[in-house]
């Protein structure tokens, strides 16, 4: 996909008009668009309407979050012009014509026909569904579906006859045309962020939660070894991408469809264990049972053919990811929940995203995260210091947000304390409390040394420091010292993810191989945040770029800036903790002069669910703040000198 402003700022080389905008799959598809060096038409009912226009470029604020990518509003805007059925200002021909249908609102699809023949569009292109088949299993073609059919749905049926109407109009009246069929679209593969409110995959998360509050056992009309088609939407992205580019080859109907597919005693395990329920579950047959998940009405075991380059699905760990994401939006856990979003750019010019908490009151706290991580590390931290202080983060440069081109030669700890800076000054904080995770402590390390005055106290939580050889490595230092380097220039990070995901998949079957073993490292022991910890894996370029900023990290000088630190800190340390070695801790705890060493039993991520680990934070804190409210006092039965 295009990297931002790489071609949108060029002279447009042709036109298309989008219709179903709103869409989840439609401002997906715009999203990407906008990078495009295009025109952009919106078909709306008010063209002169700021509230559409201010909402739609909220949708795709949104999208580009689901990415975890920063985007600017005055930017979007700029990229899509709202134009009414008349097309009264538009002189140039309209190249493609997207109707992305919403399946809540109805509409008849010989007036959207009606207006592409009308403009004289040079293709259209009508978005369907693959289950647009129907009551249908086995092998399921890439041709119109014959009438009559038997459908388990009103939108299955629309969508069948939508395909009929668009094929006879266009051949009747000579008009290029295209049918893409997705199956059950899911958020984006890299993030396993959810599919919106109005998702397949959050509604039956939803829908498996209030059960689980209300009843012990359920009856499916279902088979629990059928397949359920599953695709992440920039996979879909990368499928319209591919058409686009081959000027719609083949056709003039294709399945955007994945290979390999979870099955629905898959998914029901996985909303189990994610949601902590247990319900038993009876499958049957049998057309008279009441299936009490109707979303799962209609699930005949399935191949959809498909001509376009295979595009693999997600692994049974994968959906795992997914429901999880799922479940934090349903109990509202998300960064956007928890803090406000602001794009900001840094003093050469590179934005990243900063979240701030509502509480604007307090004295600041800056979160300063692991290199590359996402900001739902913090969440719960959050929500315990919020309370009391003014709590801020950010998503560090280049990764996760791997939409802008990147600069090798601007990634290392020091950038990242300019990014740090920035924050700081952009919300007119002059000194702040930081709590530092992962080798996010280099970065803190390296600002006090530089800017002392602004800084109050200091929590190092499982900190990642660049010790000589004589201060003992875990294993997965060691590892990552020897592999980042070599993997730090493209070719090899794609050459090496290729061999990672070889094992991803197998079987002549479609299932995901339960035995094989995981692509990259496993660090955590909690499942919930694995898909987080490995989101660097999950592409050629974010892994490219992240073995950069980690090379860079072993740059730092060994002496980590401790004679600098003048301020009461807090080192805390795991026992069992697979990425940063415990002694890395209690080294730096004996050269800092102010420190205060805290050893706990759990891994590197035990603080993101650990209230006690969190608690004894806030108080800390506090202790070295102004305010005079304390906490309740933390648990510390591992605590020891």
């Amino acid at each position: 996909m295009p990297l931002e402003n790489s071609s949108a700022d060029k002279v447009p080389s042709k036109s298309i008009l989008l219709s179903g905008a709103s869409t989840f799959l439609g401002s997906h598809f715009l999203f990407w668009q906008t990078k495009r060096a295009q025109r952009n038409l919106i078909l709306v009912d008010d063209p002169a309407s700021e509230i559409i226009s201010k909402k739609l470029c909220d949708t795709l604020l949104s999208c580009a979050a689901s990415y975890r990518s920063s985007a600017a509003p005055e930017e979007l805007t700029k990229r899509f012009e709202l134009v009414s059925a008349s097309l009264s200002k538009q002189s140039e021909p309209i190249n493609e014509f997207w109707h992305f249908p919403d399946e809540e609102k109805s509409e008849e699809i010989s007036e959207v026909l009606e207006l592409a023949r009308k403009h004289s569009v040079g293709r259209f292109i009508y978005v369907s569904s693959a289950y647009a088949v129907g009551r249908q299993s086995g092998l399921i073609p890439e041709q119109l579906h014959s009438l009559p059919r038997d459908f388990h749905n009103q939108f299955e049926e629309q969508q069948c006859r939508a395909e009929h109407a668009v094929t006879n109009y266009c051949r009747e009246h000579g008009i290029n045309y295209s049918i893409v069929r997705p199956s059950i679209i899911i958020g984006p593969s890299q993030t396993a962020l959810g599919d919106g409110p109005r998702g397949w995959l959050y509604s039956f998360t939803k829908a498996w939660s209030d059960l689980g509050k209300e009843q012990k056992s359920i009856s499916l009309n279902a088979q629990p070894k059928t397949t359920v088609n599953f695709i992440p939407v920039d996979h879909v992205m990368a499928d319209l991408d591919q058409l686009i580019e081959t000027n719609f080859a083949g056709g003039p109907i294709y399945h955007l469809t994945s290979f390999y597919n979870p099955t629905i005693e898959t998914l029901i395990t996985n909303c189990q264990k994610v949601l902590g329920t247990s319900i038993t579950v009876q499958y049957t047959n049998s057309e008279a049972t009441r299936n009490e998940l109707p979303l799962l009405n209609g699930f005949e075991e399935k191949q959809f053919e498909r001509s376009l380059p295979r595009k693999d699905g997600v692994t049974e760990q994968e959906l795992y990811g997914y429901v999880t994401e799922c479940a934090r939006e349903l109990r509202n856990q998300t960064p956007d929940k928890i803090f406000k979003r602001k794009r900001l750019i840094s003093d050469d010019g590179v934005p990243f995203t900063a979240f701030e908490g509502h509480n604007t009151e307090g004295e600041p706290v800056v979160l300063v995260n692991a290199l590359g991580m996402s900001a739902v590390f913090w969440v719960n931290l959050a929500q315990q210091l919020q309370p009391h202080f003014r709590v801020l983060t950010w998503e560090s440069r280049w990764v996760p947000d791997c939409t802008n081109e990147f600069d090798s030669a601007r990634c290392d700890i020091n950038y990242n304390v300019k990014d740090l800076v920035t924050l700081l000054d952009s919300h007119s904080i002059p000194a702040t409390h930081i709590v530092s995770w992962c080798n996010g402590a280099q970065v803190a390390l390296r600002f006090a040394a530089q800017f002392p005055e602004r800084l109050r106290s200091l929590v190092l939580l499982n900190g990642a420091f660049n010790f000589p050889p004589s201060v003992r490595r875990s294993l997965t230092e060691k590892n990552m010292r020897t592999m980042m380097p070599r993997i730090s220039r493209r070719k090899d990070a794609e050459l090496f993810l290729r061999i990672m995901n070889a094992g991803r998949f197998s079987g002549d079957n479609g299932q995901p191989q339960k035995s094989a073993a995981p692509a990259v490292p496993v660090v955590t022991s909690n499942p919930s945040l694995l898909h987080l910890v490995n989101a660097t894996y999950k592409t050629p370029e974010l892994l490219y770029r992240y073995a950069n900023i980690v090379t860079q990290c072993f740059n730092e000088p060994d002496h980590a800036w401790t004679d600098y630190v003048k301020v009461p800190t807090l080192v805390i340390g795991s026992d069992e903790d697979p990425v940063a070695d415990a002694e890395g801790s209690r080294e730096i705890a004996r050269r800092l002069t102010c420190a205060e060493l805290v050893m706990l039993k759990g891994d590197h991520h035990t603080f993101y669910e650990d209230i006690s680990v969190q608690s004894r934070i806030c108080e800390f804190l506090l202790q070295h703040s102004e305010q005079k409210t304390t906490p309740v006092s933390a648990l510390r039965a591992h605590d020891h000198p």
